[in-house]
């Protein structure tokens, strides 16, 4: 059997590293009958949200194969669900920060287009070119 180094930083800093991270969670959950208490640290002390950001797809499919191990306690399965719910909480919060931010922007174009007539035009590319990103 494979061990995880549970060593490693587990604030991954760039999405390779994230995807490093999940798929070694994969690789150790193949074969499994049942969530291995290596694992759930792992899970526990990832930045799961980051993680989720840079690779929602790989994200999800972790957790289908922890709900898919055969013998997963009930215990087990509560916990993913909750990692999965805090995780999706914080970065819907995070999305609404982003949103606030390009609010911020705009009201501060408004006020400028209030102020010097004929910017508004400039003003409102630079919100939606926020907002887009």
């Amino acid at each position: 059997s494979s061990g995880i180094n549970a060593d490693w930083p587990l604030r991954p800093g760039g999405g390779s590293n994230t995807d490093l991270f999940l798929q070694t969670i994969m690789q150790n959950l193949t074969g499994q009958r049942k969530l291995q208490d290596k694992i759930k640290y792992l899970l526990q002390n990832m930045n799961l949200a980051f993680c989720s950001e840079r690779n929602e797809e790989l994200y999800h499919h972790v957790f289908e194969d922890v709900s898919s191990l055969p013998e997963i306690s009930v215990a087990d399965m509560q916990f993913s669900l909750k990692l999965m719910s805090d995780t999706s909480r914080l970065v819907t919060s995070r999305r609404e920060r982003k949103k606030t931010k390009s609010l911020l922007i705009y009201d501060s174009c408004t006020k400028t287009n209030e102020i010097i007539k004929g910017i508004s035009e400039d003003c409102f590319t630079t919100m939606f070119l926020v907002v887009e990103k």
